[in-house]
């Protein structure tokens, strides 16, 4: 998932930039335009001032051939960069700049035209780009301003109050042009992002369901194989001299029950998929409701539970999918260790709940220890086991916010780390010095028969 967000992140920022460039080109067009108006309006002779139409000619034409160079190469895959829109804003700036040195300087009718460039260069690209294109400008606008051939034609009085007011005329029509642009195209585009914004947040939102769905449908699944497993054991012996009916009878009927119990969680309705976090229970009655589910679906094993924290026990959200993660790593646990015997450490604070579950049994594997657990199915039980527990169990607790740690335990074993955060506590507080006084410390043995 990573990976395939970064590659998408990137074609976003590519695809932005490549438009970049393509309004530039547009930008280019209209300069096109506005200079063969003005070539044909001094040839009319209605232009209150002299312009040179060589000077006209010449910069309309390399703005032309710069926009089929830049067409060809928006034609090609190769990837559009910062500093290569920042080139095309410079030339174009330069450009400008020779023909308003050309035109009267800070007189020109076409000198408000570099605040455009600013305005771009602040939309498109990084606060140093843009400082250096703002600099650009002022530095062209000091130049222009003592350096520039003054326009032809301009006598004083009526000629000098008409070439004002046309120039005047003209920065307001094409600033108005521009402005309209690019705020409509800036619109689009937040309505555009909003609208990938919603698509994705309802994504996001149908995938948790199915993830949910799906959680809970192969976590039922894995109670029922184990519910299953038992039986077929219990009901292979009955016929044997050590089968006891009086006291496998009675096992069997509680699997069932289990299996019934799992497959009726399942059909409860829409609630099924909704998350449980709006609820809260006390961490002790959450663990004891986890254990006595694991005590119905795994007779003849047993597990030694020891429990520390503060008091009162904080709450911990009602999560279906986090009780039936802790299940699957018990039933892991169980299932390697060669006594049945399964080892619980429990340990909370107002903010976070730790979970230790250990074994005797052998231990992951050196590459089963490095792999990223719950990234992909891994078992340790060759064919009787399918690591779906494994996958399950990560996924719902990463879901709660909470992360699994898997290692080897010293002196043989597995064990299998969860830390999950807790609800939230008003009206209740417990500083560092009272955690460690009022903590309560509780070991007990259960074996389940």
């Amino acid at each position: 998932m990573e990976e395939t967000g970064s590659v998408s992140a990137g074609g976003f920022v590519e695809a932005t930039a490549r438009c970049n460039v393509y309004r530039l080109m547009l930008l280019r067009n209209f300069t096109i335009i506005g200079l063969s108006f003005a070539i044909v309006m001094h040839a009319a002779g209605r232009l209150p001032a002299e312009l040179s139409i060589t000077v006209l000619a010449s910069v309309a034409a390399y703005f032309a051939g710069f926009n089929l160079a830049t067409f060809w190469r928006l034609g090609r895959d190769w990837r559009v960069s910062d500093l290569e829109l920042l080139g095309q804003i410079f030339s174009d700036v330069v450009a400008l700049a020779v023909l308003l040195y050309f035109s009267g300087g800070t007189a020109s009718p076409f000198i408000g035209l570099l605040l455009v460039f600013v305005a771009i260069a602040g939309a498109s690209l990084r606060w140093i780009y843009s400082l250096c294109v703002a600099a650009l400008t002022v530095a062209c606008y000091a130049f222009l301003d003592i350096f520039y051939v003054p326009l032809s034609g301009s006598g004083g009085g009526a000629q000098d109050f008409q070439t004002a007011a046309f120039s005047m005329c003209l920065n307001y029509a094409v600033g108005a042009a521009l402005v309209a642009y690019f705020v409509s195209a800036i619109a689009a585009l937040l309505r555009n992002q909003n609208r990938i914004l919603a698509e994705a947040r309802q994504r996001e939102l149908n995938h948790d369901y199915l993830v949910r769905v799906g959680s809970l449908v192969a976590g039922a699944a894995h109670e029922i194989r184990s519910s299953l497993s038992t039986m077929a054991i219990l009901i292979k012996d009955l016929p044997c001299e050590g089968g006891n009916p009086t006291r496998d009878l009675p096992l069997i009927s509680a699997q069932i029950e289990a299996c019934r119990r799992s497959l009726s969680d399942l059909m409860i309705g829409r609630d099924v998929a909704e998350p449980d976090c709006g609820e809260c229970e006390s961490v002790k009655v959450f663990l004891r409701g986890v254990l006595d589910r694991w005590e119905a679906l795994r007779p003849g094993a047993r597990v030694a539970l020891r429990w520390r924290g503060t008091q009162p026990p904080p709450a911990i959200a009602a999560d279906r999918c986090l009780g039936q993660a802790i299940l699957n790593l018990l039933d892991n646990a169980a299932d390697s260790a060669p006594d049945k015997e399964v080892e619980m450490n429990c340990s909370w604070s107002p903010q976070y709940l730790r979970i230790l579950i250990q074994d005797r049994g052998p231990g992951l594997q050196s590459g089963i220890a490095r792999a990223e657990t719950g990234q992909r199915l891994l078992t340790t039980k060759g064919e009787k086991g399918t690591g779906i527990g494994l996958l399950l169990a990560k996924t719902a607790i990463q879901r709660f916010g909470g992360n699994l740690r898997l290692s080897n335990r010293s002196g043989g074993g597995a064990r299998a780390q969860v830390i999950v955060p807790l609800c939230a506590q008003t009206g209740t507080t417990h500083g560092a010095l009272e955690i460690s006084h009022t903590g309560e410390s509780c070991r007990t043995q259960r074996t389940i028969r």
